[in-house]
């Protein structure tokens, strides 16, 4: 992850937490911070821990909905997004478009102030909301936005750190969407789900998760238990260093497993709630219960068509 950018006459930098989440970006004496629920931005403070905006979401994966500016007297603004989910446009409490967003082919944003006599251009938005391109989030100081584990450059459509997949992802290893902005979106910065691994787990798992998770493979939180081969969080999969073998009875079973937890969270399931769960044991938890099931599914169903790698499943 980047941690700090020079500019003429001035410098950021940022710190994340244990899941990647930048949770600080601070400019000289000036800091913000991030409060999350699972992936989503819910609240911004300054360096004193006062509120600096609130956010409100949808059940979906980047869809901001609605934001509270406390630097513009507490105001609501209401961000509509187009088919991409790219923020289109802002209204205010009386339903009046105060804001439009324009983009070029790879999401470099003009915004359009549209409150006063005569319309008034920036590269940042009025209302102060981070939200742009595919609703994530944007630094107009310094002309990237946060694609959650890598930072794009949306006026050369490039990502500035390498895919982590590394050679799998592509011979060019910053490319944004296969080159094909107007019809995919890479929220994340990580790998999608392959052609043969939906293929084998669309039986099981809905299409609308299979497209949505993205995997993290070869790197797992700090706090996961040793015994743990996999742990999801939101539409994220992490997968411990050598747990995962593509096209194998036991990798499929794993990513099957961790594939229904994706569609817990995309149904309102926490980390709280999951946490909740395992108030009784591991066992007993009603989310581990449901993947447990497909995963023995999965196990019966593919016995015998995919060899083994005899890799521990989840725990």
């Amino acid at each position: 992850q980047m941690v700090g950018v020079s500019l003429p006459g001035t410098g950021f930098s940022f710190k994340y937490d244990g899941l990647g989440r930048r949770v600080e970006k601070a400019e000289g004496g000036n800091k913000l911070q991030y409060v999350y629920d699972n992936e989503d931005i819910v609240a911004i403070l300054d360096g004193q821990n006062n509120l600096v905006a609130l956010f409100h979401h949808g059940p979906g994966i980047d869809e901001p909905l609605g934001m509270e500016d406390q630097t513009q007297g507490g105001q609501h603004f209401y961000l509509h997004a187009d088919a991409l989910g790219s923020v289109k446009a802002v209204t205010d409490q009386s339903k009046q478009v105060v804001e439009r967003v324009e983009y070029e082919i790879f999401g470099q944003p003009t915004f359009t102030d549209l409150r006063g006599g005569a319309a008034v251009t920036s590269e940042a938005s009025f209302t102060a909301s981070p939200y742009a391109f595919t609703a994530r989030e944007r630094d107009s100081e310094i002309g990237v936005q946060l694609n959650s584990n890598r930072y794009y450059f949306p006026s050369v459509g490039r990502f500035l750190q390498e895919d982590p997949i590394g050679i799998p992802g592509g011979v060019n290893l910053f490319l944004y969407a296969i080159n094909q902005p107007l019809k995919y979106t890479d929220p994340t910065g990580l790998r999608p789900l392959s052609t043969d691994e939906k293929a084998l787990l669309s039986p099981y798992i809905p299409s609308v998760d299979l497209e949505n998770a993205d995997v993290i493979e070869d790197r797992v939180p700090w706090y996961l238990s040793d015994e743990m081969d996999g742990i999801t969080r939101g539409n994220k999969i992490y997968l411990r260093p050598g747990a995962y073998h593509p096209g194998t009875l036991d990798g499929t079973a794993l990513l099957g497993h961790e594939l229904v937890h994706v569609g817990q969270y995309r149904k309102g399931a926490t980390v709280l709630s999951f946490l909740w769960s395992y108030k009784f044991g591991y066992w007993k938890s009603r989310y581990e219960r449901t993947a447990y099931a497909i995963q023995r599914r999965i196990y019966a169903d593919l016995e015998g068509t995919l060899p083994r790698n005899n890799a521990g499943c989840s725990r």
